[in-house]
Parts: structure tokens; sequence; C-alpha cells
């Protein structure tokens, strides 16, 4: 296989998996009540709190990132309490679904999907009437916009939950500088390893609600978790190959260190953007612009599905369609995690070719070469 034919996957997660990670999945498999796997959880415990930016505990889940939203609210809410989930996207809309089902009040507090949320409106509405939780995304992946959370925890007295699955890693999180109460993030997004566990970082403030909450929990319980994590091990048998990979993954990202980490994402961001332009597209967001994924127009003349399908069957490059209400009018190019920087150049080259196949008027080589002098620029 040339380089040309080789898949690229660049959609929002799972993000391509880098091989010395994907080696280490290979190893042995070990007692996950032994020594051993004692010493990988608290390396991998103590690489996440560097990852959140707090000093708080941090849990390690088999499961998907939905499963550590699911165990934000559950434990730290009981039913009827009253929460507002703020929302501009499909993941936003999805932490106060979540929160619904098990029987909170939920308020919704919605912006239109390609801005980002008002801050001033959400303080607003925190000061009508009392709630005891506000939830919200950092990044909301469906629109290719991330919000300004840096205010979002001064007051008032709620509980703060922060969808950061596809924004931890990417741009600046500080946690506990936030007065965030909890963050969760999931392994197959900017930890460039695969899908199978999530993260859950609390304050000391969201550890205490845990001992009030009344929502029924039984394999998401913190409280559990808590007690066997003192002994190095989880309350049911985890995911042991992604626990290697997730050591080894976070061994490499604190070599890195979180400030080169965000200006990679950054430069990257602007260099795909640079390159989407640069073919006569549209971008979909208008201002605070993800630097993990970026969400394009796609042309009215060339329908979403058909321009994914063609692209994945012809030039092997796998994009990501839009959700929910904007699924027939975006796609999304992923560009958080480890991935190389000549694959976006080649991704917009094979975008280019693809929309000429499919009458597209633009000039079709712009792109990667949008990418190639934008990323090769000096830093400012």
């Amino acid at each position: 296989m040339t380089d040309a034919d080789r898949e690229l996957l660049l959609i929002p997660g799972p993000t391509p998996v880098m091989p010395a990670f994907a080696q280490q999945m290979a190893r042995p498999m070990i007692d996950h009540r032994g020594p051993e796997f004692a010493a990988i959880l608290r390396a991998c415990t103590t690489g996440l709190r560097w990852a959140f930016q707090t000093r708080g505990e941090v849990f390690i889940l088999t499961g998907s990132g939905s499963a550590a939203m699911e165990a934000a609210i559950v434990n730290t809410l009981s039913p009827s309490d009253r929460v507002l989930a703020v929302s501009a996207g499909s993941f936003g809309d999805r932490f106060g679904l979540i929160a619904q089902r098990f029987g909170a009040v939920v308020d919704v507090l919605g912006f239109p999907w390609g801005e980002p949320i008002d801050l001033d409106a959400v303080h607003a509405r925190l000061h009508q009437q009392p709630y005891r939780a506000v939830l919200t995304t950092f990044n909301e992946t469906s629109t290719g916009v991330m919000h300004d959370l840096a205010a979002l925890a001064q007051g008032h007295d709620a509980l703060v939950l922060v969808d950061a699955i596809s924004g931890a890693l990417v741009a600046d999180l500080p946690m506990d500088e936030w007065g965030i109460d909890i963050c969760v993030a999931a392994s197959q997004k900017a930890f460039s390893i695969p899908p199978g566990l999530s993260f859950i970082a609390l304050s000391e403030r969201a550890a205490v609600a845990g001992t009030t909450a009344k929502m029924p929990r039984f394999a998401l319980d913190l409280a559990p978790a808590r007690d066997f994590a003192a002994k190095g091990q989880t309350p049911f048998t985890p995911a042991i190959p992604q626990f290697f990979a997730l050591q080894a993954a976070l061994e490499e990202l604190q070599t890195i260190g979180l400030d080169a980490l965000f200006r990679r994402h950054a430069a990257r961001a602007a260099a795909v953007r640079a390159g989407v332009q640069a073919l006569g597209l549209d971008l979909f967001a208008r201002s605070h612009f993800s630097p993990a994924v970026t969400a394009v127009r796609a042309p009215q003349a060339i329908p979403v599905k058909r321009l994914l399908a063609h692209l994945r069957e012809r030039y092997a490059l796998v994009l990501a369609g839009g959700q929910d209400q904007v699924a027939d009018a975006i796609f999304r190019i992923g560009h958080l995690g480890l991935t190389p920087d000549g694959d976006f150049v080649e991704a917009l080259a094979r975008l280019g070719a693809g929309l000429r196949d499919l009458g597209w008027a633009g000039d079709a080589d712009a792109g990667g070469a949008a990418v190639e002098a934008a990323l090769s620029a000096p830093a400012r």
C-alpha cells in the first residue's frame, strides 16, 4: 500500500492510534487485582490529574464518554433536583437528557448551533432561581465551536459539570482554577488511544455532593470506586489493554507538555480552516472555532452523504457527517490527538479531488497547499 492508498481517519473520534500505544495493548494479560495493575492505575490517575489540571479525585471508568457523563450526574444529583442544561449542539443536549432520564428537573438554556454559549445569559438564568447544578460542554463536537467557560463558575452556588470529552488536552481547561466541579473526558479523543475508557475528575465539593446524591447507580457508583482505588484496583474488571495504552500515552503527552499540545491543536485547526476556505467552502461556525474539529458547510449541489461516501470509497478519506438538525448540511474534519501534520495536507488534497469529481468548480489543489503553507509558517 502506498501512502496515497492509506486510509485517513479524520473524524472527531475515535482518533488514529499511535503504533507505540497500539503495541502496548498486545502485552500479556495481567491480574487486575495484582500489584502490576495497581502501579498502572496509580500512574494513570496521576497523569490524568495533570491532564485535568486538578489536585482532586480522578476515576477511570471502563465505558464510553457518555458513561462518564452519566456518572457525573448520578453521583452528584438526586431525583427532582433542578438543573440548568446549557446547550448549543448535540452533546449539550445529551447532557441534559441524561439528567432528565434519572429524574432531575431540567431547564434547557439553548443557543443557536454554530454559535458559542452566552455566559451573561447563563449567569442571568442562574440568578433567577436556585439550581443544584449547571451542565454544559467545553468543546461542542457537533458544531465545531469551543465555549469560553473561564467565568462559568463565578457568582452562583450551582455545581458546575463540564463535558470535556473532546476538549481535554486540546485547549486550556484549568479545572481547579476555574472552579469547575466535574470534568469528564474519554480515551478515544485527544488521548489518542482506542475507545473503552472514560475519565471523571471531581472537586472536593462534588465529592461531598456524592454523599447525599440519591439517583440510582451501580456500575458507575464512585463510592466503591474510591474504596477500591485506595487498594490500587477498580470495583469491576477494567479494560486492561486500554490501561496499558493509556499509561504509554500519558507518558508521551506529558513529555510534549500541555502548552505545546494546545499550540499544536490551535495551529492544526487554523491550517484546516485555511484549507477549507481555499477550496471555496464555508465554515459552519462563525467564531470561537474549535481546535478539535472543523465543521464545514457542504456545497448545496453535492449531498453530504454522497460526498462522504465518495471520499471514503475513492480516496480512502474518512470524514464525519453532521448530526441531528445539521445532518444534511455539514461535514466535519477532526484534528485532535497526535495525528501527523502531513495527514492534514493529504486530507485536504483528497477532499479537493473528491469535490472536483462531483462537479465542484473551486480550485481542487488549493486546499492541501493552503494547509501546508499554514503549517510551515513560522509560529508567532
